[in-house]
C-alpha cells in the first residue's frame, strides 16, 4: 500500500490560509476577541493534528519531507 501524504497536506494548506484570511492587522485586535482566538487555536490544532498522522503513517518519510528542522 503506497503511504500518501497529499490528503493530509491539503488539510494543513486549509488552515494555514483560514488563518491568514482572518489575520488581525495587530496583535490588539486579535486578543480583544476570544473568538478570533479560539479559530486560529483550533486551526492550528488541525495543522498539528495532520502532521502527527503524516508522522503516524511513515515516519522516515516524514523526516525526508524536512518538515521537523534539522532532519533533512
Amino acid at each position: 500500500m503506497k503511504k500518501v501524504f497529499a490528503p493530509y497536506l491539503a488539510m494543513i494548506q486549509d488552515s494555514i490560509t483560514a488563518i491568514e484570511d482572518c489575520r488581525p492587522t495587530d496583535m490588539e485586535t486579535f486578543l480583544a476577541s476570544p473568538v478570533l482566538q479560539d479559530a486560529v487555536l483550533m486551526r492550528l490544532q488541525v495543522i498539528g493534528e495532520n502532521l502527527a498522522q503524516m508522522r503516524h503513517l511513515d515516519d522516515d518519510a516524514f523526516q525526508q519531507q524536512g518538515l521537523i528542522p534539522g532532519t533533512r
